[in-house]
């Protein structure tokens, strides 16, 4: 009896953590990083948007978003390797999934329920800059992290947006199929 015990004790553990995730279910959750290849900003921020992906990479599912036109699927190649960034990256010249997601900045991060179809948070990904051309020499807020670690225990998150500094996201350049 304590055997049979055992194992179903085991089972419910092995399917509770691959499927459960705090409250939210595991998969339901992506993080999407907005991202433009020619934006000083995001060039600095990417060792951070590294550690974080490498950090979390097993909890969630990360997606490199360029929307503007400007970048071009070779830059952002020449970008992904450069800095090297092991995420998998997606253009979003019709800026469908920008316009969904609320982001207006490069870089700029949606944490993203997909069974809600709503954000959990959108802002910065830490406070690196205070504005453009104000750089910090240390980063004191590790915002993106925070969300990541709080989603993953159940926890709320206690800023829902804080606002991103970096370079606009060109909403003239539209490509319209």
């Amino acid at each position: 009896m304590f055997f049979f015990r055992t194992i179903i004790f085991i089972f419910f553990i092995i399917l509770g953590s691959s499927h459960a995730f705090g409250k939210y279910r595991h998969d339901s959750i992506k993080v999407y990083i907005f991202l433009a290849d020619a934006c000083r900003i995001c060039q600095e921020m990417s060792p951070h948007i590294r550690q974080i992906q490498e950090e979390f990479r097993d909890d969630y599912e990360f997606t490199a978003v360029f929307p503007n036109l400007s970048s071009e699927v070779s830059d952002i190649e020449k970008f992904i390797k450069k800095y090297k960034l092991n995420l998998r990256f997606i253009t979003d010249y019709d800026k469908k999934l920008t316009t969904l997601t609320g982001a207006t900045i490069t870089p700029e991060v949606v944490v993203w329920n997909e069974l809600k179809q709503e954000a959990m948070y959108r802002g910065r990904i830490n406070d690196l800059y205070s504005a453009p051309g104000k750089r910090k020499h240390h980063v004191r807020s590790h915002d993106l992290r925070d969300v990541l670690i709080h989603i993953r225990e159940g926890r709320e998150i206690e800023s829902k947006t804080v606002p991103a500094v970096g370079c606009f996201i060109n909403f003239a350049d539209i490509d319209e199929p």
